[in-house]
């Protein structure tokens, strides 16, 4: 937390951020000024109030614009029209809410006692009567920070079409992560399951992307500054992980890969098309079969189910293997 100095912008000559945490209202900085900047209004409308008034300045010139807002995220709440735009008790809970601590894998369960925390905690405070009705109240919140950030995002790209520079301005529009918001009986994140790994993926470019088009293949966050810079005509360092997505953007045959590998602090897993499998530091290993399982809700990496299925014993045999190998690697 705190002022960034320029020396650490990552080479960003403009700078206007809030500070960190996710407050409601913009707490942040601007500029080279060190003074902490507060502005009585809804962060996300701040930010991108700025986007709007940095793209009237830039209009004549080339830029690099990268906006990041802090919702949706708890605190789980929104400004009107919003708050109320989803009622509670018709907001849908997820196919996996029914699951509870024992039918969670160990690596799960902690993660189950903190969500307790909050749940109950609003039960306690008579914010909600059930635990259901306590999910609903925080996912109907959490839809609205979505459906602020939706408006928000149609104000900048109604900006560009105005200032007539939507044809040449590549816009890109992803996450960092998502949320259970219920689904495994969960809420946050930290955990290798669907709903927090993936992410959406859109890119705007009408002169080289075709609207509608859906790219089937497995694409990684790290695939976005190889493409982006492959769409500006730029060199790509060699040092860089991730692939240019083009020529699946154009429809060009190109061998793509198979598997992608995600790690997050004790835990790693590589996920393919079909599977998943996690290794944990301090829990058994879990093995999904996404085509049959979509809701990771039987893990097949136990000891009976593998004994029982060869073809699952075989599966998780490489898959581990792979993974391994791939943690070891580096």
């Amino acid at each position: 937390p705190g002022f960034v100095p320029p020396d650490a912008r990552l080479g960003f000559d403009g700078w206007f951020a809030f500070n960190r945490g996710h407050s409601k209202t913009f707490r942040g900085f601007r500029g080279d000024d060190p003074q902490l900047v507060e502005i009585p209004l809804y962060t996300t409308d701040v930010l991108v109030d700025e986007v709007i008034s940095f793209i009237r300045r830039y209009k004549d010139r080339p830029f690099l614009l990268f906006c990041s807002i802090p919702d949706p995220h708890q605190p789980y709440s929104v400004r009107e029209p919003y708050a109320s735009m989803y009622p509670p008790d018709e907001v849908p809970l997820p196919e996996s809410f029914s699951q509870g601590p024992y039918d969670l894998p160990p690596a799960a369960r902690d993660l189950f006692e903190l969500t307790q925390v909050r749940i109950q905690g609003m039960i306690e405070r008579g914010e909600a009567r059930t635990e259901e009705e306590a999910f609903r109240k925080i996912t109907s919140q959490y839809y609205g920070m979505i459906s602020c950030i939706d408006e928000n995002v149609g104000r900048i790209l109604e900006e560009l079409r105005t200032l007539d520079l939507e044809e040449d301005t590549i816009f890109v529009y992803t996450s960092d992560h998502g949320d259970f918001m219920g689904a495994h009986h969960l809420l946050y994140k930290s955990l290798m399951y669907e709903e927090a790994c993936k992410l959406p993926g859109i890119i705007r470019y009408p002169r080289e992307v075709p609207s509608g088009l859906v790219v089937e293949e497995l694409v990684s966050i790290m695939d976005f500054m190889p493409t982006l810079l492959e769409l500006a005509g730029l060199p790509l360092p060699k040092t860089v992980s991730g692939r240019s997505v083009v020529p699946l953007l154009r429809g060009e045959p190109i061998r793509w890969r198979d598997a992608l590998f995600i790690e997050l602090c004790n835990s790693c897993a590589v996920r393919t098309k079909g599977w998943k499998y996690i290794l944990h530091r301090d829990y058994p290993p879990e093995m999904y079969h996404l085509e049959e399982d979509p809701y990771e809700l039987r893990n097949l990496e136990t000891v009976h189910v593998l004994c029982d299925n060869p073809d699952y014993m075989k599966m998780a045999e490489s898959l581990r293997e792979r993974l391994v190998k791939w943690k070891r690697s580096g």
